[in-house]
């Protein structure tokens, strides 16, 4: 009797055996196997490794340059109209919202924040100049910048005083609570891209004493970044060609190791030009300025690429994107590009590349 349930155990184990291999010969169906005689390739760790490495890797960092963003209304006003009074009333992301194409697709976006952010009353500092302008609005008009795609903001300039130390103060504070990132004079700004690392110098530059400081800081923004970007103000006012002693200076910080030098402070565009394998711009003009309802309506955004090779600094490109200040007869305070189709965008183009005396 036991040899007979053994018998049957034994063939009942079979059946399963059989056929579990028909469910796996089911799923994987069959291939055939080389014969002995047929080479096969067999690719080693090692050839694996230089086949790896001897492909080089191409990077490029994008970054885009901006001139005056002046975000807030003369003395604070809030009256129907103003800056202040359109910023009370839209989201943020209202003022930069026609650019997007470009700020939200770059790796860098730097602009020049030419005003206060405030919630106190402060008392405006006293000015020598004749006529002389003070700019202040609410703290939450900094969130322009951030909900604009804007990442680092320049307080290097002429009205980050016009309240006092208070007033630069909580402008800082309310620019880093928005998550911007803010430049300060002479302060060297450095941001990561990946494994590159851009330094920006926000700075004032008014002299020959300033031009050297800027020379100097850069010998040593070259140890912490890969390429580096001096972003100046000063100069004369409301002129389209930069002062002699401009142009001579912004050359002496390229040749002191910037590879773009992209002014400001004219309140009018300048022309940009390459020098000694850098990009320079002048004068990069006003791009969102609440200071006037009809404001000379000519602007652009430097674009530089940076390109690299395993790594290396190979070089770069730049291009210069027409935009107007504002649509229609009055000033929205919200920049856009100008159309390829529009005589705007060969005249604004050619007068940057010194072609025209002026972009309109």
């Amino acid at each position: 009797m036991y040899k007979k349930y053994l018998s049957l155990s034994l063939i009942l184990a079979l059946l399963i055996f059989v056929s579990c291999g028909k469910k796996k010969e089911e799923a994987f169906p069959f291939q055939e196997v080389p014969s002995q005689s047929e080479s096969i390739p067999v690719e080693t760790e090692e050839e694996s490794e230089t086949e790896t490495e001897s492909l080089p890797i191409l990077q490029t960092v994008t970054v885009s340059l901006v001139g005056d963003c002046l975000l807030s209304s003369p003395n604070g006003i809030h009256n129907a109209g103003t800056y202040n009074y359109v910023a009370d009333q839209v989201d943020p992301s209202y003022f930069f919202s026609e650019v997007q194409s470009v700020f939200a697709n770059d790796d860098l976006t730097v602009a020049n924040c030419e005003t206060v952010f405030t919630d106190r009353e402060l008392s405006a500092v006293y000015k020598e100049e004749d006529p002389a302008y003070w700019y202040y609005g609410p703290s939450h008009n900094a969130a322009a910048f951030s909900a604009g795609s804007v990442e680092v903001a320049s307080v290097a300039n002429n009205h980050a005083l016009d309240y006092g130390k208070d007033g630069y103060d909580d402008t800082v504070a309310a620019l880093e609570s928005y998550g911007v990132t803010v430049g300060e004079d002479m302060e060297p700004v450095y941001v990561d891209v990946g494994d590159i690392t851009v330094g920006v110098l926000c700075c004032n530059v008014w002299s020959s004493y300033h031009t050297s400081r800027a020379c100097d800081m850069l010998a040593q923004m070259s140890e912490c970044s890969d390429v580096q970007i001096v972003f100046p103000h000063g100069g004369s006012m409301g002129d389209y060609t930069p002062d002699e002693w401009k142009v001579a200076a912004y050359r002496q910080m390229i040749d002191a190791g910037a590879e773009v030098v992209a002014g400001s402070h004219s309140h009018r565009l300048q022309p940009a030009e390459l020098y000694n394998e850098g990009a320079v711009c002048y004068s990069l003009g006003d791009f969102c300025f609440g200071d006037a309802p009809y404001h000379e309506n000519a602007t652009v955004i430097m674009s530089v690429k940076f390109n690299f090779t395993d790594g290396v600094y190979t070089g770069l490109s730049y291009e210069m994107i027409p935009c107007y200040l504002y649509s229609g007869q009055r000033n929205d305070f919200k920049p856009l590009l100008v159309d390829e189709s529009e005589d705007a965008f060969a005249n604004i183009s050619g007068f940057m590349r010194g072609e025209r005396e002026s972009p309109f």
